[in-house]
């Protein structure tokens, strides 16, 4: 007789856990929830957890966290395209301590588990940033890019985005083609840390830009020696909201070494 094929994040959750023999009560001990009626209401879909939960129920019932969303529909999708046969790009495999290191152990190197990060997604958005209109953070995902959950958890929905091949306002500390991870905690944008490199919308476009709040006065400025075409910029922002021309801080960048062809 074939057993059906679970369908909701609750499903999944409670076929995983039942795989590894483990009551909700253990489940709950194990990712430290006070409450096991939490697991409970995961299980039924009355509740969902966060995202960055999803790290520590995989490392608990030793499960990689895109097979919580097998077969699921819902606002976890950016996590499910970790699966190997979701997506057409070389897929971020989410692992769990125990299974990183044993991978290593098998490759001759003599790592402990609680020695090894947990790895959590983010989307790297469709859309990239600079010489163009203006950024507007949306749900179109290209894949995704695994980080340490420490580093995850320092911002508020944190993101990449690829640097436009127009985009040289910041050459030469970040070049077109570039990735960056953006942090937009709305507190941070209300009150941006003078120096700091940020996304923002001005002159109707998005562009990464260097910036220093002076009392209503935003001073933008780019790290490109041409001064004569990316001049610095003093905007007016006594009665205008921060948030709609700071879009996020830039917090990580890198860059592409390899082929890109």
């Amino acid at each position: 007789m074939l057993s059906r094929v679970a369908t909701t994040f609750g499903q999944n959750l409670a076929r995983l856990r039942k795989r590894v023999g483990i009551s909700q009560e253990e489940l709950a001990r194990r990712i430290g929830v006070k409450r096991s009626a939490q697991i409970s209401h995961w299980e039924t879909g009355r509740r969902k957890p966060e995202p960055r939960t999803l790290t520590r129920l995989a490392a608990a019932l030793d499960c990689e966290p895109w097979e919580f969303l097998k077969g699921v529909k819902t606002d976890y999708d950016a996590l499910r395209a970790t699966s190997p046969a979701a997506a057409p790009a070389p897929p971020v495999h989410l692992e769990t301590s125990a299974r990183a290191a044993k991978r290593y152990t098998d490759l001759g190197l003599q790592i402990a588990a609680a020695d090894m990060p947990v790895f959590g997604a983010l989307p790297l958005l469709t859309q990239s940033i600079g010489a163009g209109p203006a950024l507007v953070i949306t749900g179109a995902v290209e894949t995704f890019l695994a980080f340490n959950v420490t580093f995850i958890r320092q911002f508020v929905d944190p993101v990449c985005l690829r640097v436009g091949d127009k985009e040289e306002s910041m050459i030469p500390t970040i070049l077109p083609g570039d990735l960056i991870v953006i942090d937009q905690d709305k507190r941070k944008r209300m009150h941006p840390k003078a120096g700091h490199v940020y996304a923002v919308n001005v002159d109707g476009g998005g562009t990464i830009k260097r910036i220093e709040l002076r009392n209503h006065t935003l001073i933008v400025l780019a790290d490109n020696d041409n001064k004569s075409h990316f001049p610095t910029e003093l905007i007016d922002v006594q009665d205008v909201d921060l948030t709609t021309i700071i879009i996020g801080e830039v917090v990580w960048h890198a860059r592409y070494l390899g082929d890109r062809r």
